[in-house]
């Protein structure tokens, strides 16, 4: 399956956009503290490490630097009206999105 460095080839392969902010916050969460549901993390024995979708497609982050730039990508992209918090937006948009609240 295919692979990219491309922060914005990678998140048009997923199809994400404001809407999709459980996936958003699933993935960030992934990258941050290496967690997740949706996507897979792991380590390659040359230090890179790989982000892994369902789809098959794969986020290649070359060092500790790159990591923190996708980070910082998604909370610029996502949440830069929550001060670049994506827990905070997803949460928000999770309100916004309940009938009941």
């Amino acid at each position: 399956m295919p692979s990219t460095t491309d922060f914005d080839e990678f998140i048009t392969w997923q199809n994400l956009g404001r809407d999709d902010y459980e996936e958003i916050e699933d993935l960030y969460r992934t990258v941050q503290e290496r967690e997740s549901s949706v996507y897979s993390f792991e380590r390659t024995n040359a230090g890179q490490m790989l982000v892994k979708s369902n789809s098959g497609h794969t986020l290649v982050l070359a060092s500790e630097a790159a990591r923190t730039a996708f980070c910082r990508y998604l909370e610029k992209t996502f949440a830069s009206d929550h001060h670049g918090d994506i827990e905070m937006w997803a949460g928000f948009e999770r309100a916004m999105a309940n009938p009941n609240a």
